[in-house]
């Protein structure tokens, strides 16, 4: 949505999604490869390009679950400098 309510370049991925969300200042660089490297991961989960071992798995997700809760927070600050409407 941020994508488009801005006129940003249409992205063909959700990888390429997150570069111009990092190119338009609204990811950091840091979080923007966390991200990444977790869109990487999933992908391997969904579409199984090799065997998954599930307790790799559960450690990827518990140890990177914060990179998750980064992009929300950043995103976040985002909307809140740019939408913010002062109240009368």
């Amino acid at each position: 949505m941020l994508i488009s309510q801005n006129g940003f370049e249409k992205p063909k991925d959700s990888r390429e999604a997150i570069v111009i969300l990092e190119k338009n200042k609204i990811l950091s660089k840091k979080v923007s490869l966390q991200i990444q490297d977790f869109i990487s991961f999933r992908n391997l989960l969904v579409h199984r390009y090799g065997k998954v071992n599930e307790k790799q798995e559960y450690e990827n997700i518990a140890e990177n679950h914060k990179d998750v809760l980064d992009f929300v927070k950043e995103v976040k600050l985002f909307i809140k400098k740019n939408y913010s409407h002062p109240t009368i």
